[in-house]
């Protein structure tokens, strides 16, 4: 916006005037308020940008550092998940329940799975799974691979049909181990462990299988 020839000789009509009628002592008490203004704002912008490198310094460290807490935290557990299986398989209230059933469980049979809310028989007991993170879902097999029984932990959210028919392949991959999958585009967990007889025959295999979630 341009100054007008009037306005410009106002403005220096005022400065004269400010020369000649404001009293040295106020002239240095102005100066004094304008430059501390100047410093405050130059060192107010050096010490924002300080203080906000600072902190973008912790916070990129304190990330780094949960990052990998998370990491350790998810590989103890992907451990333990299939420690969990072979501990369900080995403990004796497990086989005698297999070795019952086994004599009821025939490949002619139309099967009608039996679903579990609460702690089935097959489960360890409870002073011992205290100690685990208890699985989403847990799968009982028969020796054909075949689901009998499923126990589901939150009544929300049932088995997804994807894991009730249980492919060979899923059956196969975590079999012994632990397996990272995806099912029904969410992201499992899934580890399984068979019983075997005297002869070295399956009598049952057990899966436990949980999506990554919180």
């Amino acid at each position: 916006m341009d100054i007008s020839l009037h306005d410009k000789r106002s403005l220096r009509a005022l400065i004269v005037y400010i020369k000649k009628r404001v009293p040295l002592p106020l002239k240095m008490t102005l100066m004094t308020i304008v430059l501390g203004l100047v410093v405050w704002a130059v060192l107010d912008h050096i010490q924002t940008n300080k203080l906000k490198n600072i902190f973008q310094a912790q916070l990129a460290e304190r990330l780094s550092k949960q990052a990998m807490e998370d990491r350790l935290s998810f590989d103890r557990y992907v451990k333990v998940h299939h420690q969990l299986v072979r501990l369900f398989v080995t403990q004796k209230n497990f086989s005698n329940y297999i070795e019952n059933k086994d004599k009821e469980w025939s490949t002619e049979d139309v099967i009608q799975i039996r679903y579990y809310m609460r702690i089935p028989q097959w489960f360890p007991k409870l002073s011992v799974l205290r100690t685990f993170a208890k699985p989403r879902y847990a799968l009982l097999l028969d020796s054909q691979g075949k689901v009998r029984e499923v126990y589901e932990s939150r009544r929300q959210q049932t088995t997804p049909q994807s894991l009730l028919q249980t492919p060979p392949l899923l059956l196969a991959k975590s079999h012994g181990q632990s397996f990272l999958t995806s099912i029904d585009a969410t992201p499992y967990l899934v580890a399984s462990e068979s019983l075997f007889d005297s002869q070295g025959v399956i009598l049952a295999t057990l899966m436990l299988a949980s999506p990554i979630d919180e």
